[in-house]
């Protein structure tokens, strides 16, 4: 799953600051980006699950291996976004799983830094 995320965010540019998969969900905390929300989501998903079937981790007759459609949230403020990182890295304990830290994953440096965030919103996609 990791390795297809990572291939969507690297073919689109995409600036994730923070990821959690899950046993039956995947939560991701990304930049605004030009493209819409809902293709960032479709493409994460085709290439997540292009993976999962080259690696044969999920066969091709199986069920799909995502539900239709996504969550998305728009966050506003730096206060939102860092709550928001906050409670995507913290997920997996809640399950008693280990931190997870990805390649893909880059820090938000500020939100001063961040000019696009500022005047736009960050879609957090659950």
């Amino acid at each position: 799953m990791a390795r297809g995320i990572a291939s969507a965010v690297d073919e689109s540019k995409y600036a994730v600051h923070s990821c959690a998969i899950m046993s039956d969900h995947v939560h991701l905390v990304i930049s605004w980006h030009e493209r819409h929300v809902r293709r960032i989501v479709s493409h994460v998903k085709a290439r997540a699950t292009q993976r999962l079937r080259k690696e044969q981790v999920w066969p091709e007759e199986s069920r799909p291996v995502w539900a239709k459609g996504s969550w998305s949230v728009f966050l506003y403020s730096a206060k939102d976004i860092d709550r928001a990182i906050r409670y995507v890295e913290q997920n997996p304990g809640r399950d008693a799983k280990p931190p997870q830290r990805w390649s893909f994953v880059v820090p938000l440096t500020g939100w001063a830094n961040a000019p696009l965030l500022s005047r736009r919103a960050c879609p957090a996609l659950g």
